[in-house]
């Protein structure tokens, strides 16, 4: 029960400088203590959808869906970007967007994909391994 007496206490989200210079100085010392990961930022197919999204570990966020996927998933752009990017694309292809971080695969996600596959890392990180057995699915090269 609150005290009629005394004022409603409001929470102000506002800070003052000196508390903005001390979460500056503790933002730019956890960012020497935990260099930045290498981000990937990555498209892939699953039937007639796009899930564009990012990890640290690509292959194996592709492995853990593929686990619980009725489609066969393929990668269809790696990049090594900032994490900002992934944010970017959805706003992008919004119009396409169907739930989550899944899309339509459209006509301009296509063309982005194009567009960008010289610079795809899945490719370099791939050579050199046994290529694996071509699927019906495998439709990356259709773009």
């Amino acid at each position: 029960m609150t005290d009629p007496a005394r004022p409603a206490r409001r929470r102000s989200w506002k800070l003052n400088p000196t508390q903005l210079a001390r979460r500056r100085e503790r933002r730019a010392f956890a960012m020497e203590a935990n260099p930045a990961k290498e981000t990937f930022i990555y498209i892939i197919r699953a039937g007639e959808f796009a899930k564009i999204g990012k990890s640290d570990a690509w292959r194996d966020r592709v492995d853990t869906m593929q686990t619980g996927s009725p489609y066969t998933i393929v990668p269809l752009l790696v990049l090594r970007a900032p994490p900002v990017l992934e944010r970017q694309l959805h706003r992008l292809f919004a119009e396409d967007h169907f739930r989550g971080e899944w899309f339509y695969l459209s006509e301009d996600i296509r063309a982005f994909v194009r567009k960008n596959r010289t610079k795809c890392v899945a490719k370099i990180e791939t050579q050199g391994r046994r290529p694996p057995r071509p699927k019906p699915e495998n439709v990356a090269d259709d773009l």
